[in-house]
Order: structure tokens, then sequence, then C-alpha cells
């Protein structure tokens, strides 16, 4: 696998660049303690240490991202710093047989691992990097190889973190108790960071971008009626949606709509006897794909379809998305006639909800406010205008560009595209690909793009130097996203401009945690065996309540008992299908700080591989929980 290392053709960047000072004492404090978690602004050099750091220990490195659009910025990278092999992986691609460094997702190399690939174990790395580490802190595919670290004996491979942030976490006591937790879980025996003068004597403009906060920012101005925050369970969104319908406290824009989903709804049933409402689905990502599925049969699911995605806007968003609901269903034309005739219930529906929808939403206006002063200002002040407006849904990026687009004065000035992560499309009507995400970055770049419209997918890691504004649309909920996505603005006096704020997070207690972090890791001092004792305790605790879950007679689905006794454990059950001949084998695996425990199961020779996947997990469910019982 490691057959030595070779310069790459271009070695232009490891020899016009040397290590600022920091980087320096970072990588070689790293040598000499171990374990070690890096956290530095944006654009400070993280990767070029982590580079550093593979190009001293030789081959047998594994750069783990946590999106595909990293994995070829990232290897070109290390690629140029190190003349090492560096093989790109993620899901889709052919399995590299021969490198020094792996930059792969985590989610393809957990795959390659547990097929039991020799060139993809543990013992066959003496590094282990975690691009964005702080993802280990939640349920990503990161903690599965995290924990899977943790039950190693001491000593290789050593583990580097990287992040700008290390934990989502709000409040003093959180913030100590989550940077407690990946310290341990993955043994981290030294904190490394950079102070302000240093930052600026290796030339890095450390002064980071103040927030403008607009007159209208505080609060966020939301509709009247809607579910106050401290009642919101995100695992109960949409059985509280429907409960608030049935008990009359939605708010009358989401009457009126469901108004008109419900006629629809019976006109096609009228004309399709097989039709079912998959509103009671509880998965409001589904409804869309339903009708999407059915377009061929009828022009009308079309329209249903885009009907259903402004009603997952309203149950996603708390209710509080009316404007994205409206500019959406505006964008695909549902206020315009249609070259169909929908029944008289239908009309009338819609005619009711388009007669009492605004024609403009203060949201809207207020980005608009904000884009047309930025222009004007860095056009002037830097010549040119380069700004990523961040956004929570993928679907919002495309309402966004629609919006630019068809305003006047904005259309003018503004070139705007979208990206997010491409591994789900935003509806199943609307997506990006890969290579629109890499052909869009590559024009932001060079100017002819100046507003990229973006998800988290550009707030981590994504290489923007030439970004001298950042706008966030949407609230902040953790420090994580006012870190990241500030840094994203890397010219000198770039503008960072917050429209708006939750009252209980505003940006002055999420810079307070951003403060917190740094202080506690400068102080930082590892105390891995009390931790990992008192971890292990709660652990069995858990398993030791949870328990009688398993026990419980009478109990026929070996499934959902499972996905219970997951639920009190606090782990997350992998799976994995894999094809046999004509069969599907599907392997479970519990894994805990505790234990690892898997089985598996096949199917018979299902004529449909929908059959097959569901038969082959109940037998492997079947086989996990019989283990877990002994």
């Amino acid at each position: 696998m490691f057959p030595g290392s070779r310069l790459s053709g271009n070695r232009s960047l490891a020899l016009m660049m040397q290590l600022r000072g920091y980087q320096q004492r970072i990588v070689d404090d790293a040598l000499t303690t171990g374990n070690t978690i890096v956290v530095l602004p944006t654009g400070a050099g993280k990767t070029l240490i982590a580079s550093e750091l593979m190009k001293r220990l030789g081959p047998g490195c594994l750069f783990l991202v946590p999106t595909c659009l990293l994995v070829e910025q990232q290897a070109k990278a290390i690629r140029e710093w190190t003349g090492l092999r560096v093989a790109e992986f993620m899901g889709g691609a052919s399995m590299p047989q021969q490198f020094d460094v792996l930059v792969s997702t985590p989610k393809a190399f957990h795959t390659m691992q547990a097929k039991g690939v020799r060139s993809f174990r543990w013992d066959a790395f003496k590094l282990v990097v975690f691009d964005e580490v702080h993802h280990v802190l939640k349920e990503h595919p990161y903690r599965q190889l995290a924990l899977s670290l943790s039950r190693l004996p001491a000593g290789p491979p050593q583990v580097l973190g990287l992040s700008a942030s290390l934990t989502y976490a709000v409040g003093e006591q959180r913030v100590e108790q989550e940077l407690a937790r990946i310290s341990r879980e993955l043994r981290i025996q030294h904190m490394a960071t950079a102070t302000a003068w240093e930052l600026e004597a290796g030339g890095y403009h450390s002064k980071a971008g103040q927030a403008t906060l607009p007159t209208w920012n505080l609060p966020c101005s939301v509709p009247e009626g809607v579910l106050p925050i401290g009642e919101r369970k995100p695992h109960l969104m949409a059985k509280k949606f429907f409960d608030r319908l049935q008990e009359g406290a939605s708010t009358p824009f989401t009457q009126r709509l469901l108004s008109v989903v419900r006629a629809m709804e019976s006109a096609v049933a009228s004309e399709d006897s097989g039709f079912k409402s998959p509103l009671q689905n509880p998965a409001p990502r589904m409804w869309g794909d339903y009708a999407h599925r059915r377009v061929g049969q009828s022009a009308k699911f079309a329209s249903l379809e885009h009907w259903y995605e402004a009603l997952r806007m309203l149950v996603t968003s708390w209710e509080e998305a009316e404007d994205a609901a409206t500019t959406y269903l505006r964008m695909v034309g549902e206020g315009q006639s249609k070259p169909f005739t929908w029944p008289s219930e239908v009309e009338a529906a819609s005619a009711q909800f388009w007669h009492n929808s605004a024609d403009s939403f203060p949201r809207l206006e207020h980005l608009k406010d904000a884009l047309l002063y930025e222009y004007e200002t860095l056009s002037t002040t830097h010549g040119s205008f380069r700004c990523i407006l961040f956004v929570q849904q993928r679907i919002m990026t495309h309402i966004l560009e629609h919006f630019v687009r068809t305003d006047e004065a904005l259309a003018n000035r503004l070139n705007p595209a979208c990206i997010y992560a491409t591994a789900s499309p935003a509806t199943p009507s609307f997506r990006v690909s890969a290579a629109d995400s890499k052909a869009r970055l590559a024009s932001f770049a060079k100017g002819g793009i100046n507003l990229l419209i973006a998800t988290v997918v550009a707030e981590e890691g994504m290489d923007v130097p030439a970004a001298n504004c950042v706008i966030r649309f949407d609230p902040m909920i953790n420090s994580v996203s006012l870190v990241q996505g500030r840094g994203r603005a890397r010219q000198p006096d770039s503008s960072f401009v917050v429209l708006c704020e939750r009252q209980d997070r505003p940006t002055s207690t999420l810079a307070a945690v951003e403060a917190q972090q740094l202080e506690i890791i400068r102080n930082f001092k590892p105390d891995h065996v009390a931790d990992a004792t008192q971890d292990s305790a709660a652990q069995r605790s858990r398993e030791r309540n949870a328990r009688e879950v398993l026990l419980a007679p009478g109990a026929s689905n070996a499934t959902e008992v499972l996905n219970l006794y997951c639920k009190k454990t606090k782990v997350q059950l992998q799976e994995e299908f894999v094809p046999t001949g004509p069969e599907i084998e599907c392997r479970l695996k519990y894994e805990s700080i505790l234990r690892s425990v898997q089985a598996a199961g096949s199917s018979g020779p299902f004529s449909r591989a929908a059959e097959g996947r569901k038969q082959a997990k109940r037998m492997a469910a079947a086989a996990l929980l019989a283990a877990l019982q002994q």
C-alpha cells in the first residue's frame, strides 16, 4: 500500500511557502505530545499543519473530510505540499489500490473498513486526521469512527483534529462538558491554538469581521400564532404540526395552504383509485416524492408535488416560513394558469390562498436592502463584490436565487448561484450536482458569479478566499455557525451581516461561547482515566436500564425493539447491505463505548430489491437482538 513517497510534478507550493511560526510550533508539539486538536480561525492554515505532519510521518496517513466537495480540494492541497501519493475516495468512487495518503469521506471509509479491506484497517495508518472534528460530537459518520478508534490499545494511529470551533453547545457548563467529551473520546493529549499576536506576526489577518446587526435585526419577525420556541421538540415536529391542526391552533396561512392540498388530493383520488395521501407518512420529505413519482400519470401530480413541498416548509419551520412557501409556489408557477383544469373546489381554495397571500415579505425586503448596501459599499472600497449568503435549508437556496433574479434592482447587479451538499436533492424537482457545485465555486473565485447562496457545505472547509461579504439569512444556533460562516469572508475589512437572531441565542452569546472555548483550549490538561471511567459508568447505566426493552415479552418486531434500545442507550445502529448472488445480506452493528456486537441476515431471492432488503434487515435484527440479550 505504501511503496514509498514520490514528489508530485508540481512542487511549487512546497518550494514557495514556509510554515508560519505558530504552524511550526503546533506541528512540533503534535509530534512530541501525541493526539492533538488544533483550533484556528478559517484560513489560518490548519490543512497545512496536517500536511506537514503527514510529510514528517511519511506514508500511511488518513485525512477524513465531512463532505464530498472537500475531498478534491483537500487532496490537492496535501498533494502539493507533501509530494506524497494522495488518493481520493467517496461514495460511488472506485476503491483506491495504492496510496501514501487517503482523503476520504467517513461513510465511504467505514464501508470499506466494515468489509474487512486490509488497506482500510486502523493498523494500516500512522495518522488519522478529522477535518472539522467537531462533527464527532453529534450523530455523524465521524462519531462511529471515533468510537472505533477509542477501543484500540494505546499507540498508533495518532489522531489530529482540525476545527475553527469545537462545540455546538451553548452555556458555560455545557461547553465544558462537550470539550471534555471530545478530548476523552479521541484520547487527546494536547489542544493547540494561536494568539492574535502569533497570527498577525505570521501574516494572517487575525481580526475577524465584526457582525453587523441591522436595525430590524432584533428579534426575528415570525408570524403570529406559531409554536413558542420553548415548546418545540424536533423529533415530534410532524406530529405537533397535525396536532395543532386538529386543535385549531395552527396559523391561518397554514390552514389555507392545507385546504388547497386537501382539495387537490380529493381531485386526483377521484381519477386515480390507487392514490393515498402521503401526509400519513411522518417524514415530510417523502410527501413531494410520492407525487413526483406519479407525474407520468397526470400533470396534476406535478402541481400537487409543489404544494406538498410548500407544506413541508411550514412543518420544518414550525409554521414560520410563510414567506418561503409563498415565494416557492410563485417560483414554480403555481399562481399562474395551468394547461389543465382543476375541479371548482380546488380553484376556490387556491383563489382564497392567493387572495390572502402577501405581495412582499419583511425578511426578503431586508435581504434586498442588505445586498444593495453591501454591493455599493464593497464595490467602492474593494473594487468588487463577492458575497456568500448562508441559509439553513437546501430549497431556500433556489428560492433566494429566484428572488434575486426576478428583482430588477438586484438582477442588474448580482449574478447568483446556489450550492449545497449533493448527496440529496432539495426537492424531487430541484437539485445541484457535484459538477454544478464545482463549476459554480470556480466561477465565484473568478468573479463570474458574485453571490453564492449556500447551506453549511460552504460554511465548513470550502476554500473561497475571494469572498468579502457574508450574510446570514437564518438565525445562527451555535458558535460553529458563527465562527465557520464569518470566516468565509477572508478579504481585509470584509462584511459580516446577521439579518436576524434567535432571542435565546443572540450573536453576543455565541461570541462568548467562542471566547470560552479558546480559554479552555489554552488551559487544557488531559484527564482521560477519570473521565473515561465516568463515561463507561454512564453508558453501563444506560444499557442496564434499557435491558428491559430487550427482554420485553411479546415483542414481535425486532427492528422496532432495536431502534428503541439504541435510542435509550444513545447509540446509532449501523447497517450495511451487501448483494450475495440472488440474495441480499444485511449487516447490523451495535457499537458503544462498552461493546461492539454485530449480526447478519440474508433475504430470499426476491424479485424486488426493496423486498429483499426488508427481509434481510428483519433477519439481521432478530440475530442482533438475540446476541444483545445474552
